[in-house]
């Protein structure tokens, strides 16, 4: 990010990183770099997922909560 990195560049499924964050990592301190560099959280993947959905999911409850603190929508 620190050289210019797109933050919500997508994947050839259209996920972001912070999508992948969220659902791999599970990292609420990543996320939490991810929202302040400007990841738009309510982008969606081309099955429709969307960085909350996915929290919510996979129980991600520090994710859901800085995500909805960012404006994420499901």
């Amino acid at each position: 990010l620190d050289a210019g990195a797109d933050v919500n560049a997508r994947s050839g499924n259209r996920c972001t990183a912070l999508l992948f964050a969220v659902d791999n990592a599970g990292d609420a301190a990543l996320v939490e770099v991810l929202l302040a560099a400007g990841a738009d959280p309510s982008l969606r993947s081309n099955a429709g997922e969307s960085p909350l959905s996915k929290a919510r999911q996979k129980g991600r409850t520090e994710a859901e909560t800085l995500l909805r603190a960012a404006g994420a929508a499901l």
